[in-house]
């Protein structure tokens, strides 16, 4: 699992995040996996032959890949507001969740693969373009804050 923030549009709905933008980003984020996982191409040189035997062995390790569980809000985490593009723009910190299915039972060398490319996606706006009200996403390398509290002591 890894958490990250979404800003979106002014007047963006917790309804329209969970019923529309975050099941297209689901798909969006398994989809670029398996191109990456199990890719349908390869070159004829030397090289691509290399990069043959890796796809291969990667292939056999990795056997599936669901975007369940789903991704949720989690409302103990606040966005940084100095990271915000509109200080108008809704943001909201989300855990995201998928799966993934290997021949021996062993993710922990494939999810790490899976992170950082998820990571970089969501860095660089890959993902920014399944929905008009996504503003900008970015995968939190750190815990985000939590709302501060207002109790006096």
């Amino acid at each position: 699992s890894y958490m990250y923030e979404m800003e979106t549009q002014p007047g963006t709905t917790e309804a329209e995040i969970d019923n529309e933008i975050l099941p297209a980003l689901e798909k969006a984020v398994v989809d670029s996996v398996l191109s990456e996982v199990f890719p349908q191409t390869c070159s004829n040189s030397a090289i691509g032959k290399r990069n043959l035997r890796k796809i291969v062995q990667r292939m056999l390790q990795v056997t599936g890949i669901t975007m369940n569980p789903a991704d949720l809000i989690n409302s103990e985490f606040t966005c940084g507001t100095d990271s915000l593009e509109d200080t108008d723009n809704r943001c909201d910190v989300l855990d995201g969740r998928l799966t993934l299915y290997t021949s021996d039972g062993n993710t922990s060398g494939e999810e790490e693969r899976v992170v950082q490319l998820i990571r970089s996606n969501m860095n660089n706006g890959v993902y920014d373009g399944v929905s008009p009200k996504i503003v900008r996403m970015q995968y939190l390398d750190t815990m985000p804050s939590r709302p501060e509290s207002n109790l006096d002591d």
